[in-house]
């Protein structure tokens, strides 16, 4: 049949000539890209797996980039570790050269000055070491043994702050004359040979801020026989902060009076960043650092190393208690105690605990403990004695040896209408009455959650609820207490993909020396060989450290390029074209692209023709 309407055949043509055009382009695109799979119709599923393929191995390059340059920081912060530790040899040198006996003056101090060129160029190159900007050796050292580092004021920027400076004893004890004052120390001070009159009395409070500045009030001497005995007798909304009071001396007398380093008596007080040291004596409240803490006010990175000692008596017709930080906390307002603690042994009739002899009404006691032996009669604890009426303690713990007869108990003696989370006592607790591993005796509507421990020490002993035994403390809690002088520099490389803890590797990078070193004699040439010998000790630990965490990170290295080696491989496998099956198909695909257009041209005019014909052969 001959149409003239509809010509089947050339769209039949036509169809075929597109199909082989698009597979021609197709075999084009493969060949010029290099994939198979250039868009999600080639083959969807295909498409979404080498697309997240794709987005891995770009992850895992900028991984390998990174632990590249952990590694050249590592390298740097190893070098300069090398080039302080050839210092210290050569001072390691002079140091057994200077106690030999055949030096003179001149020789000795020839040898001392190079020691103290060679010192000052190691504490330079712990202050100066840096990678991208990024100072590899903190070398921040906090001023004195406070928790909190002290950024310390000069005079000028003092006096612009309106503070009134304090430089010498008289100048500090003149802070009586004018109670309101604002003063700051710019010297340590010290007492030994003063007669120290506390500041402020009980109807003359003490109402200003004393600021420390980092600097240490030293020698105390408590032993005057007066009431209310500390650095400052009675203080009222004051501000005290970054205080030392080192070795402070107070031995019992007959006097019933309250003592603590710090103040004897506060109310409602800002203490900050304070600490003391030494030894107090009592016959009544008494605390490390506070003696009594009255109402509300906050006490927080606060500590005490002090041994405190109370007669083992009842004097008073009332309470006596003795804390290793506060004797005692009362009042009607809502005091808080946060991130505090004491280290010393503590000793009272009753009421003793190792951070608080007692607390009442609202205290809060938070992040805080005791490591002291406390010993007592009645009401003690291993972290309060007696604690009562809605206080709270979270977070805290104790691990001294706590002895007593009644009312005994690792964290606390007696424990009434008290909310406690999170606790723990490491405690060895022995008495004969009233005795428990964290409590000794509960009253009232005690709230005590299941976070709180008690260790495997006193396995005779009960706990409240359903609390365990023999949990590791260093499992529950991570303090950092002021030994620990030196900021950290933690350093985290990403080495993996991944936002969790197994594609980190962490490294403190933090280093310092305490490079108090002298070489000026014999003797103390001979000393000096051991400090040396101890910081190079020091140093090879952390080369040692950094050593080894260089060679975690070149292993991880190795493992990110395996995982690139092996995910490039399953993407090709996937997206890459074969060039040779893409070649053949496109040559296939123009001769089809060709054989059609030439039968299309060929079957039109063929066609054509015998129309004509046909129409001719009408017309005759």
């Amino acid at each position: 049949m001959i149409s003239l309407t509809s010509d089947i055949a050339d769209t039949i043509l036509q169809q075929t000539l597109n199909q082989n055009t698009l597979g021609l382009n197709n075999a084009i695109e493969r060949m010029t890209t290099g994939y198979k799979i250039n868009h999600a119709k080639d083959n969807a599923a295909n498409y979404s797996i080498a697309s997240m393929l794709s987005c891995k191995i770009s992850s895992y390059n900028m991984a390998q980039d990174n632990v590249a340059k952990g590694l050249d920081m590592l390298t740097t912060a190893m070098d300069s570790l090398n080039l302080i530790s050839s210092h210290l040899t050569r001072m390691r040198e002079l140091a057994i050269q200077a106690a030999n006996g055949t030096c003179d003056d001149n020789s000795l101090k020839a040898i001392e000055s190079e020691t103290s060129s060679r010192l000052s160029e190691c504490d330079r190159i712990i202050q100066n070491s840096q990678y991208n900007g990024i100072k590899l050796f903190q070398g921040e050292i906090k001023i004195g043994n406070f928790i909190d580092r002290v950024e310390q004021l000069s005079e000028n920027e003092a006096l612009a702050g309106g503070y009134t400076v304090i430089k010498t004893a008289d100048e500090l004890q003149a802070m009586q004359n004018n109670l309101g004052g604002k003063y700051i120390l710019m010297n340590d001070i010290d007492l030994a040979d003063y007669k120290w009159t506390p500041v402020g009395n009980s109807t003359n409070y003490f109402t200003g801020e004393l600021n420390g500045n980092g600097f240490a009030i030293k020698n105390l001497n408590l032993d005057e026989n007066r009431d209310d005995k500390g650095l400052v007798s009675h203080a009222k909304n004051a501000k005290f902060l970054n205080i030392a009071i080192e070795d402070v001396v107070t031995t019992l007398n007959n006097i019933n009076s309250r003592i603590g380093a710090l103040a004897a008596f506060v109310q409602g007080c800002n203490i900050n960043n304070c600490y003391s040291t030494g030894s107090i004596c009592a016959k009544s409240n008494a605390g490390g650092l506070i003696g009594s803490f009255y109402s509300s006010g906050t006490m927080t990175n606060c500590y005490s190393t002090c041994d405190v000692i109370a007669s083992n008596e009842n004097y008073w017709s009332g309470n006596i208690n003795v804390g290793g930080l506060i004797g005692n906390i009362y009042g009607a307002g809502e005091a808080t105690l946060n991130n505090c603690y004491a280290t010393g042994n503590v000793q009272c009739y009753q009421r003793v605990g190792g951070l608080v002899g007692f607390a009442n009404q609202y205290v809060k006691i938070k992040n805080s403990y005791a490591l002291g032996d406390v010993n007592g009669t009645d009401a003690v604890g291993g972290l309060v004695g007696y604690i009562q009426n809605d206080c709270e303690i979270n977070s805290c713990y104790a691990t001294g040896s706590v002895n007593g007869d009644t009312n005994v108990g690792g964290l606390a003696g007696v424990a009434s209408y008290l909310h406690t989370t999170g606790c723990y006592a490491q405690s060895v607790v022995t008495g004969s009455t009233a005795v428990g591993a964290l409590f000794g005796s509960i009253v009232g509507n005690s709230t005590i959650s299941k976070s709180c421990f008690y260790s495997s020490f006193n396995p005779g002993l009960s706990a409240v609820g359903d609390n365990k035994a023999g949990i590791d403390l260093n499992e529950i809690f991570d303090k950092v207490s002021p030994s620990q002088t030196v900021i950290p520099n933690i350093i985290i490389f990403q080495a993996g993909i991944d936002s969790g803890a197994n594609s980190t590797i962490s490294l403190d990078l933090e280093f310092t020396l305490d490079l108090s070193i002298k070489i000026s004699d014999s003797e103390s040439a001979l000393n000096a060989l051991s400090r040396i010998d101890e910081l190079l000790a020091k140093i090879n630990k952390r080369q040692t450290e950094f050593g080894s965490a260089y060679n975690r990170l070149e292993s991880a290295l190795e493992a990110i390029g395996v995982s690139i080696e092996n995910l490039t491989s399953a993407q090709a496998t996937i997206s890459d074209a074969d060039i040779a099956e893409v070649s053949s198909e496109y040559i296939r695909q123009q001769i089809l692209q060709q054989a059609s257009a030439t039968l299309m041209s060929s079957s039109r005019n063929l066609r054509a023709g015998n129309v004509m014909g046909l129409l001719r052969g009408l017309n005759n």
